[in-house]
């Protein structure tokens, strides 16, 4: 058996294992499965497009589920979105690029709005501007300070600074007044050019990104109270949804890469699909990208805008950072985040469905959809509704790499499947070629039968296409062939 690898379009195609390209094909624990179908969660729609998305845990292990649109900051209760927005309001602009983005400081829950409106509070029920406060793209919290990053200050002389940085005092999230006494700090990263597009806690650090460099900042204590040291090389990550905190590490986008962050030294991931990725991804878009992370099934989810999509969300790689594997899952979304779902019991089935036939026939009995409490990767559509991949899989495939030799011809005449667990159904597309491997012809088909794929054809180079419909898990596959000799 030839052992599945995973998606590798950019090594040679001749590498055993290797996808040249699949979609709904993701990394699992026992090979490569079928991704779960976009389910609908019974949630109402936003008010519009999702400018951003949150859910955050209170001090009492309670969950605030947060979108935001252009213009008004949505909380979540029950299957309604009712508007939780600042008196005044708030605009992030035309341009799809704004966001707001929110972080939670024990029972407080942070919003930023971007450089226009004061970073914004909630403890329960609507916003409120904090006065005095920064008004900041980029939001986090570390230890017992809010930080605001690349923002515009009106209120104590530091002015705009799109490289600053700046925390709160010391566990008071509305001090904003600067002062060694109550460690409320700023300052700014003058060693790089460019603007902070990203930030995220590592551990009790907290690192700063922008598009060609990085800062690692320590907790000192007074005078200094944070030490920033610029991290060696020129990487940085490409926008803030783009960085992914797994704890131990960040995983994110680079310009030219994929890094995986450790707090010590950057490390490249991306060898089998940067090339490709970044050929598909479009330039001007590239800070759309999104993430979101399954942490049940170590898997990292990046969508991003193809240059073929007009600026929509319409493509997505997946990453196991577990097994260093690749897949792809693309889809169309707005907005992504860890979403707990509050799950469905035998003592609350009865007011969600009337009887047993009421009950929905595309979730599997593993869905997270029947786990209480449960945390699941979410996203949000473009009819601006909550999605989980909840449901059975739909079709998926998985094309893979060339089998063969330049100078001797083989005849392929069986396909053995190695599956953990079998697809509904299953066909395959046989691809050949005599002379240039990368010139495949298309010429036969066949339908899984006894677990088998029957095919007679002679060639130098053979490929196939491996079409499944409903849940799948595969591990490899044993291609037959017979040696015809040479030229």
């Amino acid at each position: 058996m030839i052992p599945f690898v995973g998606y590798a379009p950019d090594v040679s195609p001749e590498t055993p294992g290797i996808f040249l390209d699949c979609d709904q094909i993701i990394p699992d624990t026992n090979g490569f499965k079928a991704q779960g179908s976009a389910l609908d969660v019974g949630i109402d729609a936003l008010s519009g497009q999702a400018r951003g998305f949150a859910v955050v845990k209170k001090l009492d292990n309670t969950n605030r589920i947060f979108a935001a649109t252009r213009t008004t900051i949505e909380e979540l209760s029950s299957t309604t979105w009712t508007d939780v927005s600042a008196v005044g309001g708030y605009d992030l602009g035309v341009d799809s690029e704004g966001c707001a983005r929110f972080a939670q400081f024990g029972n407080v829950t942070i919003a930023s709005v971007g450089h226009n409106n004061y970073i914004q509070s909630s403890t329960s029920g609507d916003f409120a501007a904090i006065a005095l406060s920064p008004k900041a793209k980029i939001i986090e919290t570390i230890n017992n300070f809010v930080f605001a990053f690349n923002f515009v200050d009106s209120n104590h002389g530091l002015g705009t600074l799109e490289n600053g940085w700046w925390c709160c005092a010391l566990g008071d999230e509305t001090d904003w007044a600067p002062s060694v006494t109550t460690q409320c700090v700023a300052g700014s990263f003058l060693q790089t050019a460019g603007e902070v597009v990203a930030a995220k806690k590592l551990g009790s650090y907290i690192v700063a990104y922008k598009e060609q460099s990085a800062f690692l900042g320590q907790y000192v204590g007074v005078p200094e109270v944070w030490n920033w040291s610029q991290l060696p090389g020129q990487l940085g990550a490409l926008s803030q949804e783009c960085v992914v905190d797994v704890g131990t590490a960040h995983y994110f986008i680079s310009r030219d890469d994929f890094q995986m962050f450790d707090g010590s030294r950057f490390t490249p991931i991306g060898t089998p699909v940067r090339q490709t990725f970044f050929a598909d991804l479009e330039p001007q878009y590239r800070n759309l990208i999104k993430s979101m992370h399954d942490r049940t099934n170590s898997l990292i989810y990046w969508f991003y805008p193809s240059i073929s999509g007009g600026g929509t969300i319409d493509k997505c790689i997946v990453y196991n950072y577990k097994k260093d594997q690749w897949g792809r899952s693309d889809i169309t979304i707005e907005a992504a985040c860890e979403y707990t779902a509050p799950g469905v019991t035998f003592e609350g089935i009865g007011s969600l469905y009337s009887t047993w036939d009421d009950l929905p026939t595309n979730i599997g009995y593993d869905s997270q959809y029947w786990t209480v409490e449960s945390p699941s990767p979410a996203f949000i559509k473009t009819d601006h509704k909550i999605n989980t991949f909840g449901a059975s899989p739909g079709d998926s495939y998985i094309l893979t790499g060339h089998y063969g030799d330049v100078s001797t011809f083989s005849t392929v005449q069986k396909i053995r499947p190695r599956f953990v667990v079998s697809p509904t159904s299953s066909t395959l597309d046989y691809y050949h070629s005599n002379e240039n491997a990368d010139n495949m012809t298309q010429n036969i088909s066949s339908t899984l039968t006894n677990n088998v794929y029957d095919l007679i054809w002679s060639a130098r180079w053979h490929q196939v296409k491996l079409n499944f419909t409903g849940p799948m898990t595969i591990s490899g596959f044993t291609p037959e062939f017979t040696a015809d000799g040479n030229e």
